[in-house]
């Protein structure tokens, strides 16, 4: 993909400004940084999780994930999949809580194999807290949604799949035209809608999971009398 510079000029050219200084391109830098930081926290927008794993330490149920953390070195924004694998490389499921779920544990320094997980997605540190807290050297593996892309300035590459350029480009220039007082043209607002939709609908569909039916359900085996109610 292109670098941040070429993405904030193709932006400003959408909007009719063809020329610009490094002042107006380091306030556009800015806008697309924060763009992508929201993007990165809706997960129909995200391509992909981040896959991690680190080994749990015995007696410890906190571990921490962003620079120099115990988990990750990256900090995650959300956590939607977990499990532990154990010595003989048999996973066992970790169910995702909430904080008032986790707050709910009377006693947190029960010992065993982790089945419940709470992510706090704190800054610049996120915290991760299992119970009951572990009781044996194993490897945990969570699977979460992180930055799309970090970026720190304008020569920056911007490493995404070629379906971002187009959403990027169109969303960004709606976001930079208020503040060059300019109108946002019709066919870019409806591109940056659609364009945005068409990576949600693409990535909606790699995230789904498809639901069983009950075999008589499916085999049209079990039908509903609503006279006797059977």
């Amino acid at each position: 993909m292109a670098t941040s510079r070429t993405l904030i000029k193709a932006a400003l050219r959408k909007i009719g400004i063809t020329t610009s200084d490094a002042s107006i391109e380091q306030d556009a830098f800015a806008d697309l940084k924060r763009m992508l930081e929201v993007w990165s926290t809706k997960q129909i927008l995200v391509h992909a999780s981040a896959e991690d794993n680190f080994a749990l330490v015995a007696g410890t149920a906190s571990y921490t994930m962003g620079t120099a953390g115990t988990a990750s070195s990256t900090r995650a924004k959300k956590i939607h999949n977990a499990f532990i694998r154990d010595s003989d490389n048999y996973d066992h499921a970790v169910e995702i809580i909430s904080e008032n779920q986790y707050n709910a544990i009377s006693k947190k320094t029960t010992q065993s194999r982790p089945y419940w997980l709470f992510y706090d997605p704190k800054y610049p540190l996120g915290y991760i807290y299992l119970y009951p807290t572990p009781d044996a050297v194993e490897t945990a593996y969570i699977e979460s949604l992180q930055l799309l892309q970090s970026i720190t300035n304008v020569t920056t590459t911007i490493s995404l799949p070629g379906e971002y350029e187009e959403p990027i480009i169109y969303n960004l220039a709606i976001r930079l035209a208020p503040e060059h007082e300019v109108p946002i043209p019709n066919e870019v607002m409806a591109i940056a809608m659609a364009s945005l939709d068409a990576i949600g609908v693409l990535n909606a569909a790699n995230q789904i999971e498809t639901v069983p039916l009950d075999p008589g359900i499916a085999g049209g085996g079990l039908m509903y009398d609503i006279d006797t109610d059977d």
